[in-house]
């Protein structure tokens, strides 16, 4: 728990030539205080009680206006001795959070009728804080409970210098004294609130560069009991979610193959679900708009995809990193950590809701939020303050974190959209991330709630190196010498030139999960890995369930020895169990029940011991040593990972020709998996039976034909034999929903894999639309037999189609996509966008350097050289940074520069006595009018500009517009027609912008 605010070595006065006030520390050198008291008081000092002289100090931030009267004060060194108590821990800020009963107050500061002879000295003013009172004004009263004290000398007020002074409520920082109010007498304090003090961007600005993070705010009305839970929460969330397993890392010991999250935490790419309109009439322009406001399929980061948006759903394949980002999400957000645009989740409660566990609880009736803590089994549960849940929902402070809704029986999935629902309609404010694997909802599920939907993308080559760096870096920690920590560089070694130079191993790493099976694989067998899918898990099971325990000498740990296929045959019945009762978890005594099931079955367990002790002893060594299951909670067990369980389940449909099951429920997506693990592993005879038996239930029911035809296609890529009439069959199937339709049947041929490439009808004249969805297909599929399709589309007449193909670069390697896919684009005179510095230079290779658009947010040193200023004509820019036009200083013929998103302190400098004739700049959202402003307030004279197109900049007058731009003939907007400052325009030089 934080400590107890105030804190005497935190209180400080602040001394001016003329004046006198009081502040609190926030850090050992930064003050929070008033802004009225140092306005005019020429140089400050700062001392603290305790503290060992005055130190001057300086203003770095101030807002003078009534409501956030504050200022922000930074000393010239420490204000606090080394020897003083000090918590690093930021001081908390608090926010009333309505006008109930008035809580007790706190202020405390030095009032020049306290002083000790000379000296200042504090008084600690106790009261009541009115949040009814003052409510036009925007403030707070606090009303002291004793009278007041005498006049000042010269009927000056008493309470002088205690302006500045914190105000405390539960510990928590949630005013300054400000005034003190006429005809109420001396025992009233006007309040300046907290809230709309850290509201301030100068205030944010300066809070975050001095302390390293965020202001936040908590909701003091509830209670001191509230505030200490929810601290009390925070840690245990940490301490449950903060750790990582990593497949692999340590076989002999598995409580050393877990990292600290922060360490382990690989940030992935998504691609952004929203699609929006153009509006630019000139090429690059549109161009430019496409590619931002559209999205394709560039892939962002996680994080960055998540910021704008409240309700998010997370697709993704088993083993992408679902769950590790919602454990990511759940820790930063109780550490209060999060940075750049995930930032204003900091001071949000997270509420981890794991689906496979609620839906063992209880299907039918999912937890209130009151119940939160309890269905998901928090250690937390018992101490927890009533009403906490619902006032800080109730507060727009919940992130509710909702892992694993395919793991949902099908049948109960429009309940628990209707919980979902209900849920965020109660209370509107809370932001949510859900996930689930991309076959799991169908397309828009949850449009009506206003989700945004993303997918995970797979993991580019620079993810794919981080990741198995920093395994081997991990799994350097177990090796018990420097000869077995150099074989292991040598095994990293080996790998990553295997996955550079083998397509087949290339494709297999596309997720965490496979990359850690595939270091932990390489470094079992001495970098001599089994090839494909299927081969890779058996090694997977064999090196778990027996090769570990060999290696280290280990036999009979638990009183009994038991083989792999001893293992294997209890394992996948507990598997095929759980997949056909829509279960990823068990009670423990289910696990018993298949023991003893496995018993009768199993003649070499039955010789080692009676069957009750036997139980016992199995099912402690399936816990303790077979690295495959786990105990989530007391009393429950399941896979480590999903896949293993599939994989396993899969395995037990094949040794019971229970094949018509397993197309029975092939309609499922929790059996999607289980049917590719059963095609992988399966005889040619069983092979062709599922397959066939896809095509005849799609061929029978039109409402599962898209899913079982395409999956039919995605299990030819697990086959090892597949006769020809059934391949044939099943692409004859497949081509019928080609191109794809919809969003679902882009995902389902994207999980299909390279397969549907050869699928793809490819014809240069479809319409766009359709053209545009084959483009998307083939990017996210990638490998080299998507370029040649690439390219066909590259001269698609359809400027969208064109824009999605370039779009697409970012997957591939430069070299290959430029020769292959961009040379036709060019060809065509589009405008070719480049994702990354390297496309630059791929461009001036392939001597395009006339219309270029720079798509990611670069300065002038990764642009400058890689353009030939020669013969540049047309550039656009992505989120630049300030200083991006020097890189264009000297360009003899450059004449229209684009600008998506410009910041505001844009150096426009560069541009003075250049080519330039026309300048664009694409805003897109209110948000930039101020951005705007100062462009224009910093801009030099830009004579020589002739075009100026401005979109969604939303410019408050258009006065200033001129100054800069003397010579300008025409002034495109977007702004109402109403705006004021057109009148120093000649006529026919502004034209509005529908």
């Amino acid at each position: 728990m934080a400590s107890e605010h105030p804190v005497k070595e935190r209180v400080a006065l602040v001394l001016g030539t003329q004046y006198q006030a009081s502040g609190y520390l926030l850090t050992k050198r930064l003050v929070l205080t008033t802004a009225h008291a140092i306005d005019d008081i020429g140089p400050m000092r700062v001392a603290v009680p305790g503290g060992t002289r005055e130190v001057p100090c300086q203003a770095v931030w101030l807002n003078t206006t009534v409501t956030s009267d504050a200022a922000l004060l930074l000393a010239d060194q420490d204000l606090v001795g080394p020897d003083a108590p000090w918590d690093e821990r930021p001081v908390p800020f608090g926010r009333m959070g309505g006008i109930r009963k008035p809580p007790t107050a706190e202020c405390i500061g030095f009032p020049l009728v306290a002083r000790h002879g000379r000296r200042p000295d504090t008084e600690q003013f106790v009261g009541v804080l009115k949040t009814g009172s003052h409510m036009v004004a925007g403030m707070y009263i606090l009303d002291g409970k004793h009278a007041p004290p005498r006049w000042g000398r010269g009927r000056q007020r008493a309470w002088r210098g205690m302006s500045g002074a914190p105000v405390f409520v539960h510990g928590r920082l949630v005013g300054l004294a400000v005034s003190v109010p006429d005809n109420w007498g001396e025992a009233r304090f006007g309040i300046a609130p907290m809230h709309v003090i850290a509201a301030d961007e100068g205030f944010r600005e300066a809070y975050e560069r001095y302390t390293g993070r965020g202001p936040r705010l908590q909701d003091v009305q509830s209670g001191a009991d509230h505030l200490d839970f929810e601290e009390l929460y925070a840690e245990s969330i940490v301490q449950r979610y903060g750790r990582l397993t990593v497949f692999g890392i340590d076989l002999s010991r598995a409580e050393t193959g877990t990292w600290p999250l922060e360490t382990a935490y690989l940030s992935l790419d998504v691609v952004p679900g929203g699609r929006y309109g153009s509006g630019s009439s000139d090429l690059l322009g549109a161009l430019m708009e496409e590619l931002r406001r559209r999205g394709f399929d560039q892939p962002q980061r996680v994080e960055d995809a998540l910021a704008p948006h409240s309700r998010v759903v997370i697709r993704g394949v088993a083993g992408s990193g679902k769950t590790t980002l919602v454990q990511w999400l759940a820790t930063t957000a109780a550490r209060e950590e999060f940075t750049g645009p995930l930032d204003t989740l900091n001071g949000f409660v997270p509420f981890v809701l794991p689906l496979r566990t609620l839906a063992r609880r209880n299907p039918e009736a999912l937890p209130t939020p009151a119940e939160f803590l309890h269905a998901t089994g928090h250690p937390r549960a018992g101490s927890m303050p009533p009403g906490w849940i619902d006032d800080v929902l109730a507060a727009g402070r919940g992130l509710l974190l909702i892992d694993g809704l395919d793991e949902v029986p099908q049948s109960y999935r429009d309940r628990t959209r209707d919980w979902l629902d209900d849920l965020l309609a109660a209370f509107p404010g809370t932001r949510c991330v859900l996930t689930a694997r991309p076959s799991a909802l169908p397309d828009g599920w949850l449009a009506g709630a206003e989700f945004v939907e993303l997918a995970l993308a797979p993991m580019g080559k620079e993810d794919v190196r981080v990741f198995v760096q920093r395994w081997h870096e991990a799994a350097r920690h177990t090796c018990r010498d420097d000869e077995e920590a150099a074989e292991l560089r040598d095994f990293e070694a080996t790998l990553m030139a295997g996955i550079t130079a083998m397509s087949d191993l290339r494709r297999l790493v596309t997720n965490p999960l496979m990359c850690a099976l595939v270091c932990a694989l390489n470094r079992d067998r001495q970098a001599h890995l089994p090839h494909g899918r299927r081969a890779l898990y058996d090694a997977a099971l064999q090196m778990l369930l027996v090769r570990r325990d060999e290696q280290q000498g280990i036999r009979a740990t638990e009183g009994v020895e038991l083989t792999h296929s001893d293992q294997v045959a209890i394992l996948q019945r507990l598997a095929y169990w759980l997949i056909r009762n829509d279960r990823s978890e068990a009670d423990q005594a289910t696990l018993r029940r298949m023991i003893r099931e496995s018993l009768a079955v199993l003649p070499s367990l039955r010789r080692a011991g009676e069957d009750a002790e036997l139980l016992d002893k199995v099912l402690r060594h399936l816990l303790g040593r077979s690295g495959l299951l786990r105990e989530p909670s007391v009393g429950t067990v399941d896979f480590v990972h999903r896949t293993f369980q599939d994989y396993l389940g899969a395995k037990a449909v094949l040794d019971e020709e229970d094949i018509g099951q397993l197309v029975k429920h092939a309609h499922d997506d929790l059996w999607e998996d289980v049917v590719r693990m059963a095609v992988a592993q399966g005889r040619p005879k069983e092979v062709r039976d599922i397959l066939r038996g896809l095509v005849g239930r799609g061929d029978q029911e039109d409402d599962y034909a898209v899913r079982l035809h395409l999956l039919a296609l995605a299990c030819l890529g697990d086959a090892a034999q597949v006769d020809p009439e059934t391949m044939q069959l099943v692409s004859d199937r497949s081509a019928q929903h080609l191109p794809p339709r919809d969003n679902d049947t882009i995902e389902r041929l994207v999980a299909a894999g390279p397969m549907v490439l050869n699928q793809l009808p490819s014809h240069p004249s479809l319409a766009p639309e359709l053209a545009e969805r084959e483009v998307r297909v083939a990017g996210r599929i990638g490998g080299d037999t998507a370029l040649p399709i690439l390219a066909t589309y590259a001269t698609h007449p359809d400027l969208k189609v064109r824009t999605a193909v370039n779009a697409q670069w970012p997957q591939f390697e430069p070299r290959p996509f430029a020769d292959q896919v961009v040379v036709q684009l060019i060809g065509v005179g589009h405008p070719v966008a480049a994702f990354v510095p390297a496309h630059l230079d791929e461009l001036r290779r392939l001597k395009q350097n006339e219309r270029v658009t720079v798509s990611w947010a670069a300065d002038a040193n990764e642009i400058a050289g890689r353009f030939d200023l020669r013969h540049l004509r047309n550039v656009a820019l992505d989120r630049p940074r300030a200083d991006v036009l020097a890189a264009f200083v000297g360009a003899r013929v450059l004449s229209q520069i684009v600008i998506a998103e410009p910041p505001p302190d844009l150096d426009l400098s560069p541009l003075v006595g250049e080519a330039v004739s026309h300048l664009t700049l694409i805003g897109f959202g209110r948000e930039q009018s101020a951005s705007c402003e100062r462009l224009w307030s910093d801009a030099p004279v830009l004579a020589g500009i002739s075009g100026l197109t401005l979109r969604g900049m939303h410019p408050t007058t258009l006065a200033p517009i001129s100054a800069v731009f003397p010579d300008l003939v025409r002034l495109r907007i977007d702004a109402p027609p109403s705006i004021p400052g057109q009148e120093v325009f000649a006529p026919g030089v502004i034209e509005f912008i529908e």
